[in-house]
């Protein structure tokens, strides 16, 4: 099905980029409703559908939306290489570009995040987030008129940041049954939450230091093997047991009758 211009760029402002209403009217510098109007005409036609679609060549095709790694809620801190006059201009200002919120404080600069970056896996994730920070970075230079990039360094650190598994087994039982999962780590931070997010059914890592860790080192390959190998079930499992039970006795009862024989021979 063929779409507008202006409503394939809403359209993978939605679908690619995840944003709101509210969100692509100041992206695109327009009206909430006129942002509105253009989303209802694609929901009548069939078009829009936000957890199950994908965005091709600006034509929309179902499908089932695959189990991705969602990067999000990342928390920037940059450090600036000088403080130019501009720049001490802005001390104490709040400013939105791109729908990130940046907070231009005295030693450094605050970036909230208000992006999502999709990958097959937690790696890819982060390719596609750098592709974009480097972009941005550059953009609020200018903005700023103070330097922030030298030689392809950034005095940049990463404080915060959420992985999540999308279309997660785990989550969407979770969520049907309305339990509620908050796991918190050793030093009392949340680690792993269950979040319905945009309706993506999501298995969240969301520790401060560890994040992509725990999606990279225990989320994902626990997964990845779950799906990737046949599981048996609990009357299968508890057979196997009785088996190498059974398996593990003969084994024993024949290592006693060799130990007897050599002892014989000993005599």
């Amino acid at each position: 099905m063929q779409i507008s211009k202006e409503g394939r760029e809403i359209l993978n402002y939605f679908i690619k980029d995840r944003l709101t209403i509210k969100q692509i009217a100041q992206r695109r510098k327009v009206t909430y409703q006129a942002v509105n109007k253009i989303i209802q005409k694609l929901k009548k036609k069939g078009i829009i559908n936000l957890a199950d679609s994908q965005w091709i060549g600006g034509v929309v095709k179902s499908d089932p939306y695959p189990q991705q790694i969602r990067l999000h809620a990342q928390h920037w801190l940059i450090t600036p290489l000088v403080k130019t006059i501009y720049y001490r201009k802005n001390i104490g200002k709040t400013l939105v570009i791109d729908s990130n919120t940046i907070k231009v404080n005295q030693k450094n600069i605050e970036v909230y995040s208000n992006r999502s970056f999709y990958g097959k896996d937690a790696s890819e994730s982060d390719k596609n987030s750098l592709e974009y920070w480097l972009r941005f970075l550059t953009s609020l230079e200018h903005r700023l008129r103070t330097p922030l990039l030298k030689e392809n360094r950034l005095n940049l650190t990463l404080v915060n940041a959420h992985y999540s598994h999308t279309n997660n087994p785990l989550a969407k039982k979770c969520l049907k049954e309305e339990i509620k999962i908050r796991l918190k780590a050793l030093d009392g931070k949340t680690w792993l939450v269950v979040d319905n997010s945009f309706n993506l059914k999501e298995l969240e890592t969301t520790h401060p230091q560890s994040s992509k860790a725990d999606m990279r080192g225990i989320i994902e390959p626990f997964f990845n093997d779950l799906k990737n190998n046949t599981v048996p079930l609990p009357s299968e499992a508890y057979k196997m047991q009785l088996l190498n039970l059974e398996a593990f006795k003969e084994i024993r009862e024949s290592l006693n009758i060799i130990r007897k024989r050599l002892d014989d021979r000993n005599l």
